[in-house]
């Protein structure tokens, strides 16, 4: 899921305000809580901060900026919590392992689909897509293996694990 790509201060940007969708509420990083909330044509929700209590608050430059409204909105989605949780989870280190193996599998998948047509089928049936699957896979496993050998590159090889009874 992609980051937030404001361009308010760090600690001004959405992550920083805690947002209450079942409240439908926010309160701002300094303190204030919110006053309106406007529900717009594309299912987003925006959230108003009052005149009086922006104009006031010791952050209001860094915060509010140079907007012709001079108060603080928050556009959220129906969905914010499970951005911010999904955001929180991309965080772990599981998540990232998982993500450098789907880029080695795109990286392989990419190779095949550019180099060996494996978009397009060569053979009809179910079969013969495998069959096609199966020759392409054995190629590019070919190719790396003699890349490896000529530039003397030493191939990883998976260590077994011993299991304790």
């Amino acid at each position: 899921m992609q980051g937030e790509r404001s361009k308010k201060p760090e600690g001004f940007q959405l992550k920083r305000f805690d947002v209450n969708m079942d409240m439908l509420k926010a309160r701002c990083p300094a303190g204030k809580e919110s006053s309106t909330v406007n529900f717009l044509r594309d299912g987003s929700i925006r959230v108003l901060f009052s005149r009086a209590s922006c104009k006031d608050c010791a952050f209001y430059a860094k915060c509010v900026g140079e907007n012709k409204i001079k108060v603080r909105t928050l556009c959220v989605s129906p969905d914010y919590d499970y951005t911010i949780e999904r955001r929180k989870e991309q965080e772990t280190e599981t998540f990232q392992h998982e993500m450098s193996v789907r880029a080695q599998v795109e990286g392989t998948i990419s190779e095949g689909v550019r180099f060996y047509g494996l978009r397009h089928a060569r053979y009809k049936g179910e079969a013969g897509h495998r069959f096609q699957f199966y020759m392409t896979g054995a190629a590019l496993n070919v190719k790396r293996l003699i890349n490896a050998i000529t530039k003397g590159i030493e191939i990883p090889r998976k260590t077994a694990m011993v299991y304790q009874t």
